[in-house]
């Protein structure tokens, strides 16, 4: 029951060794693997962040210096240019100004699609004509006092037929002169549609807008789907109140303009699926872990019952199948094994054999099945007497040997008569009536220090003991030192 306990035990152990081995092994491959590729494909998808962004500057910036180029080649043309400066000097009039410009900013609108429209001031802010179409919601405010030289974006002006562009150009002169300006209507389709299909993204996880100096949004993608991000935004640059915590901002000012791009990003929507990925490959490697793991310790399993089955064996075949005391060969084994250590360790030993006294009256006596029971019960007192250390086994038929480890002369004797006097005092039933048997006993003690003589000759000077005990009159134990005559 012990032996089996213990290998339980062992089994339990090398289960719970092979399941902490596996989890260390997996959060090692979590710490070492998977934990760096995910933050290697964060940090990547963050540097696509940062692309898509730039991206987005680098076309929203390239649409709008498109416009400044068109507002300044408009208010530039040479011979428009000159025309008006002769109708400012007063040298001609404005209807032969009219008649010279309006068919050659016509040319111009027609020539780009952008351009909606066109109107022509004088420096004191007089409409001297418009080409185009030109919304009747503008006011002059919207340029008013232009900078010589000067060339920029004024505004969103809302229109009913929607969002128009309005820049404002100074016109002046070679020699430096000013000579009126122009707001130029310009469509604002191609930004709009810069930041509809926006390249390397999807607009639900990351949004563009353009905000004026004013933190007004004045352009945001028309998809319905991104309305609630839209809110988000205006409300946290009307009054800086914080976004949701998986919502990232970033803000850059345009070069053109008083503007400024805002990118939102929802990270928990842009991260979606990288965590996906990782999720599914850690289930895959915890399934096929733990897998592995369950195979690893059903095999064990097998293979320590084995071991156990095997060693259950060999401890049966070690035993002596009358008294359950281990038999005559491993005895001698073991006493081989005791000589050696006392070799190494000079820690003395000593060696009991002991005979029931005419156990062959016994048997012819009750029988030989009283006499089986004799044997059991003398090899269960020897069990219970003898110490933990003490190998107990039977050596022939009647005869039993005890090995002692670390046990002298005076410890030896007195457990030779202990058990000689326990035997002697056990009561034996049988048919007839109850009776009793006495033991003769030898014992040889090697003291520490002493050189041990060979297993073979042990056993010969503790069966010299005994047969001394015997012809002395038996129930008695004679002792022998090695090393005394």
């Amino acid at each position: 029951m012990d032996s089996t306990f213990k290998f339980r035990g062992q089994l339990s152990l090398i289960y719970l060794l092979v399941a902490v081995g596996y989890f260390v092994l997996a959060f090692s491959f979590y710490l070492f693997g998977v934990k760096p590729l995910n933050d290697r494909l964060t940090a990547q998808h963050r540097a696509e962040i940062q692309y898509a962004v730039d991206a987005a500057y680098g076309q929203i910036d390239e649409v709008l210096k498109r416009h400044i180029a068109l507002a300044r080649q408009t208010a530039s043309r040479s011979a428009i240019r000159d025309r008006q400066a002769r109708y400012v000097a007063g040298e001609i009039g404005l209807s032969e100004l009219q008649q010279f410009s309006l068919p050659k900013l016509n040319d111009a609108v027609k020539a780009n699609q952008e351009i909606l429209g066109i109107s022509r001031h004088s420096p004191d802010a007089t409409v001297l004509f418009e080409v185009g179409q030109v919304p009747s919601e503008f006011t002059l405010a919207l340029c008013d006092m232009p900078r010589a030289g000067q060339t920029d974006f004024r505004g969103l002006l809302a229109t009913e037929a929607g969002g128009v562009m309005v820049y404002c150009s100074s016109i002046d002169t070679p020699q430096g002169d000013w000579v009126g300006f122009d707001l130029l209507f310009i469509d604002p389709q191609s930004l709009q549609s810069t930041l509809n299909r926006p390249k390397y993204h999807e607009l639900s996880a990351i949004t563009f807008a353009v905000a004026d100096a004013n933190q007004q949004i004045l352009f945001w993608p028309e998809a319905m789907e991104i309305e609630q991000n839209l809110e988000l935004l205006q409300r946290h640059l009307a009054d800086q109140s914080p976004l949701p915590s998986s919502f990232l901002l970033k803000s850059q000012p345009l070069e053109t303009g008083d503007l400024t791009l805002h990118t939102l990003v929802n990270e928990q929507l842009y991260f979606a699926e990288n965590r996906e990925s990782m999720v599914v490959v850690t289930g895959v490697l915890l399934f096929w872990g733990l897998l592995l793991m369950a195979g690893t310790l059903l095999a064990i399993r097998r293979l320590l019952s084995n071991a156990t089955e095997l060693k259950a064996l060999s401890h049966q075949v070690q035993l002596d199948g009358m008294t359950g005391l281990l038999n005559h060969t491993y005895a001698e084994q073991h006493l081989r094994h005791e000589i050696k250590r006392h070799e190494r360790y000079r820690g003395g030993y000593s060696v009991l054999m002991l005979d029931i006294d005419h156990f062959k009256t016994v048997n012819d006596t009750h029988g030989h099945p009283v006499g089986d029971v004799v044997l059991r019960e003398i090899s269960k007192v020897l069990g219970q007497t003898a110490r933990d250390s003490d190998l107990v086994a039977r050596y022939g038929g009647e005869e039993f040997l005890i090995v002692m480890p670390e046990t002298g002369a005076e410890g030896a004797w007195t457990i030779a008569e202990r058990l000689r006097a326990a035997i002697s005092a056990l009561e034996h039933q049988a048919m007839e009536a109850s009776f009793t048997v006495t033991i003769s006993i030898g014992v040889v003690t090697c003291p520490p220090g002493a050189v041990s003589p060979p297993p073979t000759k042990v056993l010969k000077m503790v069966d010299e003991a005994l047969y001394e005990s015997k012809h002395a009159g038996r129930n008695q134990t004679t002792h022998r030192i090695v090393g005394q005559q």
